[in-house]
């Protein structure tokens, strides 16, 4: 709803909602679907690079990644999510809070973040995964021997039920 009130408006909200989050631990922004480029920039330059995490689906991932000068994200192609990912980390800033981006569709989860700043990542974004198939499969647990579960760059094992 904000997306379509003037800027100046945008802004004062923004700020309004940053003072009140700079008093918490740890901030996680999720974004919702989006479709103004320039309210979206002023999001992430006002308020996502003072939170710890982000998330994004793919419509948001794919506008981020335009607006900040990226290329356009296909989520069948998991290298053009990670590109995406890695880029909205760099743009961030390495003095920024931001040191985590957390992607989600239906068919899989990613997370790009700066080492030694989060602990158990990958158990995160599996227990994610395996929620969201959940409800996607419209089953109330997940049979490993029926789905396929996969693990890139991490040893960790499928979650049982």
């Amino acid at each position: 709803m904000l997306e379509t009130q003037p800027t100046v408006q945008q802004h004062a909200v923004i700020r309004s909602v940053r003072e009140k989050l700079l008093s918490h631990k740890q901030i996680h922004l999720e974004l919702a679907s989006m479709t103004n480029r320039a309210f979206l920039l002023d999001l992430f330059n006002m308020l996502a690079v003072h939170s710890h995490s982000l998330g994004l689906n793919e419509a948001e991932l794919d506008l981020l990644s335009v607006s900040l000068g990226g290329d356009r994200v296909d989520v069948k192609d998991v290298s053009s999510v990670k590109a995406a990912l890695v880029l909205v980390l760099e743009k961030a800033g390495r003095e920024s809070l931001l040191t985590r981006v957390h992607f989600h569709c239906l068919t899989y989860h990613v997370i790009n973040e700066r080492k030694g700043h989060w602990k158990n990542s990958a158990v995160s974004v599996a227990m994610g995964t395996y929620i969201a198939a959940k409800f996607a499969c419209d089953t109330p647990t997940i049979v490993p021997t029926n789905h396929e579960l996969r693990y890139l760059g991490t040893d960790i094992k499928p979650v049982q039920s």
